[in-house]
């Protein structure tokens, strides 16, 4: 997983390749936020 960072937010974020599917988790805040997407347009929305 790669660290990235979006509008001051840092998470991590992978590729399935079996899910065809972007996935990650947003580091730092005190409650466990996921997010999934099949393009970097969804992950961003």
């Amino acid at each position: 997983m790669d660290a990235q960072e979006y509008r001051g937010y840092r998470a991590t974020v992978a590729f399935d390749d079996e899910a065809d599917l972007f996935h990650g988790e947003v580091a730092g805040t005190r409650d466990m936020i996921t997010f999934e997407g099949e393009s970097v347009h969804d992950l961003k929305r």
